[in-house]
């Protein structure tokens, strides 16, 4: 069976450093440690979430260190 693709967008990803939704970020780091780490899903991210990170410079090392070390491709 074919693993489905998920496109993450920029709030997908900001959810793990969102202190004010605790259940949020729950949610968001059990998505990666449980499925993304698993391989579970094709995940990939555009080029418009690395523009949208950039432009916010809140979390955005930590981000783009997310997406580096999950290995996250990006789609033009």
């Amino acid at each position: 069976m074919k693993k489905l693709k998920l496109y993450l967008d920029t709030s997908v990803l900001n959810f793990i450093f969102a202190e004010d939704a605790p259940d949020f970020k729950n949610v968001t780091i059990d998505f990666f440690e449980n499925y993304v780490a698993k391989e579970k899903y094709d995940v990939f991210i555009s080029s418009v979430v690395i523009r949208e990170i950039e432009k916010h410079r809140i979390h955005s090392r930590e981000i783009c260190f997310l997406i580096q070390s999950k290995s996250i491709p990006f789609v033009f």
